[in-house]
């Protein structure tokens, strides 16, 4: 070895800096070191990832299938609402798809309160139900919604006779 050849670097690096740069060269392990990192990164605000707390139950939906997520321009991020029917031969529990009420998602949605690592005392969640335009919607069209189910309901004879007959502009709706 000459006196003014440059030393080599692998002679004068650490084995630290010897793994970190043979890993670098590893695309594999790159690219699963960083779906680790993100999976840490979840891990560690998982109550501001989670839509809702850990404590929130709605048994009446508790076999209720995931549902797709809709968008479209005029109404943005959505899925529709499930309607829960018990089957009064086999008590089975179905739910069908009710195309004509939607339900509004968003981003950063105020939510249940929680605490950030038991410290924090947050109301935000990143993914959730947008409470605030489901307040906007106006409560006709819910109430047409109902209007229109018990119209179709009276159609299908599911009423009595007394109920039918009964005036037309004559409702009793329970919310």
């Amino acid at each position: 070895m000459s006196a003014d050849a440059p030393p080599r670097t692998e002679a004068v690096s650490s084995p630290w800096d010897l793994t970190r740069r043979r890993f670098a060269r590893h695309r594999l392990g790159l690219a699963a070191f960083f779906l680790l990192v993100v999976l840490y990164a979840l891990a560690l605000g998982c109550e501001f990832f989670a839509p809702t707390t850990r404590n929130w139950r709605n048994l009446a939906y508790s076999y209720c299938p995931p549902q797709p997520i809709h968008f479209s321009l005029r109404d943005g991020l959505y899925v529709h609402r499930m309607q829960r029917y018990d089957d009064p031969v086999t008590f089975a529990r179905h739910y069908t798809v009710d195309e004509r009420g939607r339900v509004p998602l968003g981003f950063l949605v105020r939510g249940e309160p929680y605490r950030l690592w038991n410290l924090v005392p947050l109301a935000r969640h990143f993914f959730g139900v947008n409470r605030d335009a489901l307040r906007k919607t106006p409560l006709f069209r819910r109430a047409v919604d109902i209007l229109r189910t018990c119209e179709d309901l009276r159609h299908a004879n599911v009423f009595d006779e007394a109920a039918k007959t009964q005036p037309k502009n004559h409702f009793t709706v329970g919310i």
